[in-house]
C-alpha cells in the first residue's frame, strides 16, 4: 500500500499518517494480520509438523512478499503449536 501511494505521488509523511489511521481503524496489529494470513495460507505453525522444517524459508518469503516485516514474519513462522492456543 505504501509503495502504491508513493507511486501516486503521495509524500512519506502523508503515507505514514494514512497507514497509522488505517491500522487504528482496523484495530488489528501487524502481528495479528500476519497470523491471520498465515492461518489462511497454512504457513508456519499451521503446517503439519512433517512439512514445517523444509518450508521455513518459503513461509518467510510468502509473509514478507505480502508486506510484513521480517521480524513479524519470523515470529509467526517460528511459533510453536502451543502459541496457537493464545489466538
Amino acid at each position: 500500500l505504501a509503495a502504491r501511494l508513493a507511486d501516486a505521488g503521495v509524500g512519506a509523511e502523508e503515507t505514514a499518517a494514512a497507514l497509522r489511521a488505517l491500522e487504528e481503524e482496523e484495530g488489528d496489529s501487524e502481528l495479528t494480520r500476519a497470523w491471520r494470513y498465515a492461518r489462511r495460507r497454512r504457513l508456519g505453525p499451521f503446517r503439519s509438523p512433517e512439512e514445517r522444517a523444509g518450508r521455513l524459508e518459503r513461509d518467510l518469503a510468502a509473509l514478507t512478499r505480502r508486506g510484513f516485516p521480517l521480524s513479524v514474519a519470523r515470529a509467526v513462522v517460528e511459533a510453536e503449536a502451543a502459541d496457537l492456543a493464545q489466538l
